[in-house]
């Protein structure tokens, strides 16, 4: 069967400030950009916000413990949850 190609995605995450760590966990946030480029190849903005991240130390490195995004935007654009 044929089916179509979903659209390019772009997501960039930039700032990143680690703003507390200790021996036991590791706290950061940072601001991301979503741009969607369709068949046609028209690129467009998706989404923008901050993410909150909570990561633990494990001997085998960082482990991700919390994700928390919060959008810059009052309305949320369609198929939006996909990409976060």
């Amino acid at each position: 069967y044929w089916k179509v190609p979903r659209a390019r995605t772009l997501h960039s995450v930039t700032n990143v400030l680690v703003t507390s760590a200790s021996e036991e966990r590791v706290e950061a946030r940072s601001k991301f950009t979503v741009f969607r480029t369709d068949r046609e190849g028209y690129t467009m903005f998706h989404a923008s916000g901050e993410y909150f991240d909570e990561f633990d130390r494990t001997p085998a490195g960082l482990l991700l413990r919390r994700h928390d995004a919060v959008i810059d935007m009052n309305v949320l654009p369609d198929d939006f949850t996909e990409l976060l």
